[in-house]
């Protein structure tokens, strides 16, 4: 869409046309998702007047943006396409329905050394094999080496091209909740120029969220922006066949029931950070755990899925990163 046809929208002229595009906003689609008070800053409009733009673009645009599909065309526009990047263990892919999915969000919840980070790697590595991209978001330093991705790579048989198949955001340019945010923008950026990107991983989502939103009364606030996050990388999931892989952090529990209760829900005495909001919003979550020191053992748990059923797997990390018990190394 162009400026004349934005121009064709209640309120927009050829100046505020131009304005839209230049933030990104270049369809029908585009305006009718935003929030009134997006478009009212943009344009240093009133929110009731940005409200009537949005609606004027939500009737314009209802027919070509939602699709009423039969479940066999679903079938075909959807299901047909994922794709499933390997983890490394069969295993583990076994309990999760193949591997990490396309169209969906996959969280790794676990305690510091349980393999989230590992297990972003590897799949990163499997992503890479099958001729996609990996964009890779860092909030925390000190948790991404190109050493390590170049071992897993090599042992398992992948070339990378350093300049061509992996690209990192690093730690120092987010600084907060919404430096993340612009993360997301800036991958999809590249993602619409053309760039095949098949895999996005946030390692990790919660810290800049704890950052900035530490407070009780601040939760309400802090729940908005964690579900404008979840709902952007869904979004991209969805229109890129891409998958999204996020780590988080988990917390002490210290009611004897409570932590009965958060094993039940999440296979684990520690809760989640963030909480019920998070927890709920992915689609797809895995409780990971170091379970025997002596054997170098490894647990994942599938503990909430929207097509899977609770399952367990073990698994190593290895040299070639996040592979079976058996000791047969991960392939690309």
């Amino acid at each position: 869409m162009g400026i004349k046809e934005l121009k064709t929208l209640k309120g927009i002229g050829e100046t505020t046309a131009q304005k839209l595009i230049d933030r990104g906003y270049n369809t029908m689609t585009s305006i009718a998702v935003m929030r009134n008070d997006e478009l009212a800053a943009i344009l240093t409009w009133s929110k009731m007047k940005a409200l009537e733009t949005i609606n004027d673009a939500k009737e314009r645009s209802l027919t070509d943006a939602i699709r009423l599909f039969t479940i066999d065309e679903y079938k075909e526009e959807i299901t047909d396409k994922i794709i499933r990047y390997h983890t490394g263990s069969n295993a583990v892919d076994a309990i999760i329905g193949g591997g990490i999915s396309t169209n969906e969000l996959t969280g790794l919840r676990g305690e510091y050394s349980t393999g989230k980070t590992q297990l972003c790697l590897s799949t990163a590595i499997s992503c890479i094999a099958m001729g996609r991209k990996v964009a890779i978001i860092e909030t925390e330093p000190g948790t991404l080496f190109q050493e390590r991705i170049a071992e897993i790579a090599s042992i398992r048989g992948v070339k990378i091209n350093g300049n061509k198949d992996m690209f990192v955001i690093p730690a120092k340019y987010i600084a907060s909740p919404n430096h993340q945010f612009l993360a997301y923008e800036r991958i999809a950026m590249e993602i619409e120029k053309g760039m095949d990107i098949g895999l996005i991983i946030i390692d990790s989502f919660a810290p800049k969220f704890r950052e900035f939103y530490p407070k009780r009364e601040m939760f309400p606030a802090r729940s908005q922006e964690i579900m404008r996050h979840i709902g952007y990388l869904q979004s991209l999931a969805a229109n890129y066949n891409l998958a999204v892989l996020i780590t988080n952090q988990v917390m002490g529990v210290p009611d004897t029931n409570k932590q009965k209760q958060t094993m039940k829900e999440e296979a684990s005495d520690k809760a989640m950070v963030l909480g019920h909001v998070l927890k709920h919003s992915v689609q797809t979550w895995l409780a990971l755990r170091f379970q025997s020191k002596t054997q170098q053992i490894w647990k994942a748990t599938l503990f909430d899925s929207s097509h899977m059923p609770y399952g367990v797997a073990e698994f190593r990390i290895t040299a070639a990163g996040v592979t079976d018990i058996s000791g047969t190394k991960g392939k690309g």
